[in-house]
């Protein structure tokens, strides 16, 4: 069995953006715990209790900088964001494209955390 999974991380631009997404349904994985995938003792534990043995678990780190239409691309593809009406999801895209250009100079850097899982069915 193999899980691989990707999953945006709290970096210096979502912490930035934090105060615009106040009181928008952001996905439970997106709450004070993080994201569930990411808690390796949890979902080695599920798996093992699942019926795997020999559960692996390794999270890859992916650094890169956005620039604001990329960044506005990015966001604009999730669906906390797709489920926003119109004027509001170009209200908050349009200040994550504000926020790379002028706090970040242009460039802000996205952080993803890609969690492997491994095991083998007993």
């Amino acid at each position: 069995m193999v899980a691989f999974l990707r999953n945006p991380h709290r970096d210096p631009f979502f912490d930035a953006l934090a105060e615009s997404l106040h009181g928008l349904a952001l996905p439970p994985s997106e709450g004070a715990g993080g994201h569930r995938y990411l808690d390796r003792e949890r979902q080695c534990a599920e798996l093992a209790d699942g019926g795997f043995d020999a559960v692996q678990a390794e999270v890859f780190t992916t650094e890169r900088m956005l620039d604001a239409a990329a960044m506005r691309g990015l966001y604009a593809s999730f669906s906390f964001v797709r489920l926003l009406p119109d004027a509001d999801r170009h209200r908050l895209l349009d200040r994550i494209g504000d926020l790379v250009e002028r706090r970040f100079g242009g460039a802000a850097p996205n952080v993803v955390l890609t969690p492997l899982y491994l095991g083998r069915r007993s």
